[in-house]
């Protein structure tokens, strides 16, 4: 192929929102949201298992001092 015939080949006739890529609306709006409900989910979870553990530690803490009394 001539040189000139390759150029117009990669030349493109448009211009702005012509040239871009179609990309999906999930990708736009799904994807941020189930990365953000994770990081959600995960910090309820660390949330939770901390308040488990000082409730614990406090019912070990009561009765201790119950058979201190």
């Amino acid at each position: 192929m001539p040189v000139l015939a390759t150029a117009l080949l990669l030349a493109r006739d448009c211009s702005g929102d012509d040239c871009e890529k179609p990309t999906s609306t999930f990708l736009k709006s799904g994807v941020p949201g189930i990365i953000i409900g994770i990081l959600v989910l995960g910090a309820a979870g660390v949330c939770c298992y901390f308040l488990w553990r000082n409730k614990k530690r406090d019912a070990l803490e009561a009765k201790a001092a119950r058979d201190w009394n």
